[in-house]
């Protein structure tokens, strides 16, 4: 699985963090972000084949294949 939310979207360091925390502090580069942002930024600018795969399995029902989709 690809740390998206873990990782810094500016200077790419990893670091441990819990759930509960909603603001991504970089103990290496300083930058202050909301972990939702910080995680979209990370999965747009992530390589396909790190995450290509998790997309094209998951949908927002959470299941093979969503029974809503028309």
């Amino acid at each position: 699985m690809y740390p998206s939310s873990k990782t810094c979207s500016n200077c790419r360091h990893f670091q441990p963090m819990p759930l509960r925390e909603r603001v991504f502090n970089c103990q290496r580069c300083g930058i202050e972000i909301e972990r939702d942002l910080n995680t979209s930024i990370n999965l747009e600018n992530a390589p396909q084949d790190q995450v290509g795969r998790a997309l094209s399995e998951l949908n927002a029902c959470g299941e093979d294949k969503c029974r809503h989709a028309s």
